[in-house]
């Protein structure tokens, strides 16, 4: 399941990302200010270099001062300038605001694919389940073939866990649509079956449901989730694999650990087992998710403040993008989440920056956030109630 440290991540990856476009559309405006002097060589005036020059440093520098309002809000003594910059400036703006809702939708949307790729890994195992009988049948069937073939072959079709989950009424209709390639299981196959837990389970007679499960333990764990092979794919055909990996291995891993034989006794009535969800209670973790993304963005300017009064001797553009996030998130966190403790949120934007950014951040950040957390407390600005009240003891 996620927890709330993962969601912290996927935030500060879409801050990241937003960040980055902000950066590209405020060049692109500068680039269309540049553009709006470029003299006319078919007017009847042309104006001097030295006047072209003097228009767009003029235009550059009035952007520069305006860009982060709505309008512009100081102007110059050339009308032609002033126009060319409130239109820079509200281009800007509409396309800030389009980001900023596209990062949000792409935020939600990637992390919700992660139960989607629950579903795909469980729909994996049933695969190659599947593949393993078409094999057996396609390897028996030919008539002058030496190969001796054990109907222990179809000890993985006939696992009682995968016949449960192929008899799971609920996940079936949820993996409607969603198929693997046909090639890439017959290639994944063969690789399992040269594995040695492979072998070692067809040479049992009759396998008892404990065998089945523990060959699903390992199948899961050593091979779908370990393979080099596959691990590759997943990496290739995924960006957040190696970060979601973690949460899809412990989903996958409980469902298979999570089957008994009650839920597969035919004489007591089959009780399907549990699938798991996104998080215990998703719509409070989105509700989280969607504030503290958007905090961050609406108090992104105050929160710099905060942060570049407490750097000694520092520039603030000089802190690396990924602290400087950090940083903000978790103070919109601690400003705006009464229920938990600011050592609790503290903590968490540190190990964020011990994992993701620079080998001294984590040291930067928790000095920083001390400082301000104090600051904000002392204010009046930091609320807490309930849990939040209690101390990270």
């Amino acid at each position: 399941m996620l927890n709330r440290r993962i969601l912290r991540l996927k935030a500060m990856q879409a801050l990241y990302a937003l960040e980055q476009a902000q950066r590209s559309n405020y060049q692109l405006s500068l680039d269309y200010i540049h553009q709006k002097f470029e003299p006319n060589l078919n007017s009847m005036v042309i104006p001097t270099a030295e006047e072209v020059a003097q228009k767009r440093k003029l235009g550059k520098e009035l952007f520069e001062a305006n860009y982060q309002n709505e309008t512009l809000e100081a102007k110059s003594e050339q009308a032609e300038v002033d126009v060319a910059v409130s239109e820079a400036i509200r281009i800007y703006n509409t396309q800030i605001q389009k980001e900023r809702r596209l990062q949000k939708q792409e935020m939600i949307k990637k992390t919700e694919g992660i139960h989607d790729d629950y579903l795909k890994l469980l729909k994996l195992l049933m695969s190659l389940a599947d593949h393993s009988e078409a094999d057996y049948n396609s390897r028996k069937a030919r008539q002058y073939s030496k190969e001796v073939i054990f109907d222990s072959e179809l000890h993985f079709t006939n696992n009682a866990l995968i016949q449960h989950l192929v008899g799971h009424k609920e996940l079936q209709d949820l993996l409607i649509g969603s198929n693997w390639a046909t090639s890439t299981i017959k290639d994944w196959f063969k690789i399992l079956r040269e594995e040695e837990f492979y072998k070692k389970y067809l040479t049992l007679k009759t396998p008892t449901f404990s065998e089945d499960k523990e060959f699903m333990i390992t199948l899961t764990r050593d091979f779908i989730m370990q393979n080099d092979v596959l691990d590759d794919f997943f990496d290739e055909n995924d960006i957040y694999w190696s970060e979601n990996r973690s949460v899809l291995r412990n989903m996958l891993l409980k469902t298979v650990k999570n089957i008994e034989e009650e839920n597969i006794d035919n004489e007591l009535g089959t009780k399907p087992v549990e699938l798991y969800l996104l998080s215990r209670n998703w719509e409070d973790d989105k509700e989280f998710f969607e504030e503290l993304f958007q905090n961050t963005v609406n108090e992104s300017l105050q929160n710099e403040k905060l942060i570049a009064e407490r750097l000694k001797n520092w520039d603030i553009n000089r802190v690396a993008l990924t602290d400087t996030l950090i940083l903000k998130m978790a103070i919109s966190e601690m400003m705006h989440c009464p229920s938990i403790p600011v050592k609790v949120s503290i903590n968490e934007y540190v190990e964020l920056a011990k994992n993701y950014s620079t080998p001294k951040s984590k040291e930067f950040v928790n000095g920083i956030l001390d400082t301000v957390s104090e600051y904000l407390v002392n204010e009046g600005q930091i609320k807490k109630s309930g849990r939040g009240l209690l101390d990270n003891q």
